[in-house]
């Protein structure tokens, strides 16, 4: 067995594609190589396997209008448009 290393899903999907590998990306990484059926997903556990999302900054550029922006952004991207991605249940 080899084992190789890729920071590119495209790369790394291609090798899964042609047999030569198996990934363990996140669903919303690559749904839409899933919805063209270039690979098939199975999953790891039986209800899949989920993870929480964080995001940090410090206290003086959390005020800045550019981090406000970007973090509403991330909300609206995240948990409206990625598949599986979902807000926390506080």
């Amino acid at each position: 067995m080899v084992r190789r290393t890729s920071e590119l899903t495209v790369t790394i999907l291609q090798l899964v594609a042609s047999r030569r590998g198996v990934a363990a990306p996140p669903a919303w990484a690559v749904h839409s190589y899933l919805e063209k059926n270039y690979v098939i997903c199975r999953r790891i556990r039986k209800n899949g396997l989920f993870a929480r999302l964080y995001g940090a900054t410090t206290r003086e550029s959390a005020a800045t209008a550019y981090i406000k922006e970007f973090s509403d952004i991330m909300r609206r991207v995240g948990f409206g448009e990625l598949r599986g991605i979902f807000p926390p249940k506080d």
